[in-house]
């Protein structure tokens, strides 16, 4: 067949460079004489590589020469199954039709890898996906649910806004080391950032250190306030209260450490 015609070209040119007999190449490789001749008869090919492999690497080849060598014996070994012996018929009428089953074996493996690695990546993708839907389904939930509770218990929400919590910051050391809460640690929450933060701008809650807050936007050009250090600011967020007229107040930035990424208040 031409397909084992290399490979036994090829063995044949590994023995006659080495300048070794049949009887030398069955000593050192424990393959027998008459298998080795066969071989570089193209009368037979093993079904294994390992003997090829020994017969080449005692006639010195490379590994290069192994590697195609070893291409040759997989291409061979294909025809010579499909090739009738003793013991086996195989319903072959030519060289093309034999080619054209090669062929359709072939085509077959690519098509079954690429469904594999299709599967595969289904297998990958779609609980991304899905963890992805969910999260948008959650975030999107989370917005209606706040919007909605606003309408429910008389807190309002900016538009649109995905509120996040705050914790109120006191630079008073004698204040944050306080266990109890005291009406002189206590700060106020301004009605209208934009007017001067004094006792007639303040609503009737009253928060302490470590409070926790939520806000649902900012606004940068509020009235500017100075903690006790002298450290000031102009941005101020708006908080949701339901105890307060409106169902929100302002928190200067300046009373918390906390810097979130909110929209602009309109």
């Amino acid at each position: 067949m031409t397909e084992i015609a290399p490979l036994a070209a090829r063995l044949r040119s590994y023995k006659d460079r080495s300048g070794m007999s049949f009887d030398t190449l069955a000593k050192r490789t424990g393959v027998s004489k008459s298998s080795l001749h066969r071989y570089c008869a193209g009368i037979k090919v093993p079904h294994k590589y390992a003997p090829i492999h020994a017969m080449a690497e005692a006639c010195g080849a490379s590994s290069a020469e192994l590697q195609e060598l070893h291409r040759l014996w997989a291409l061979g070994n294909f025809t010579d199954a499909l090739t009738a012996d003793s013991s086996e018929t195989v319903c072959v009428d030519s060289i093309t039709h034999m080619q054209n089953v090669r062929a359709s074996c072939f085509s077959f493996y690519l098509r079954a890898r690429a469904q594999f690695h299709t599967l595969r990546l289904w297998r990958i993708c779609v609980p991304v996906l899905i963890i992805s839907l969910c999260a948008v389904s959650y975030f999107a939930f989370s917005a209606t649910k706040f919007q909605h509770q606003g309408s429910n218990n008389g807190i309002t929400y900016y538009k649109n806004a995905q509120p996040v919590s705050v914790q109120i910051y006191n630079v008073e050391r004698g204040c944050r080391d306080r266990q109890d809460r005291i009406p002189a640690c206590s700060m106020g929450l301004a009605r209208d950032p934009q007017r001067k933060y004094d006792a007639d701008n303040v609503v009737a809650h009253r928060v302490w250190h470590n409070d926790t807050l939520i806000t649902d936007c900012v606004v940068y050009d509020g009235d500017r306030v100075a903690d006790e250090t002298g450290v000031g600011t102009t941005r101020w967020f708006r908080i949701a209260l339901s105890d307060v007229p409106g169902g929100h107040a302002w928190l200067p930035a300046i009373r918390t450490h906390d810097n979130p990424a909110l929209p602009r208040c309109k």
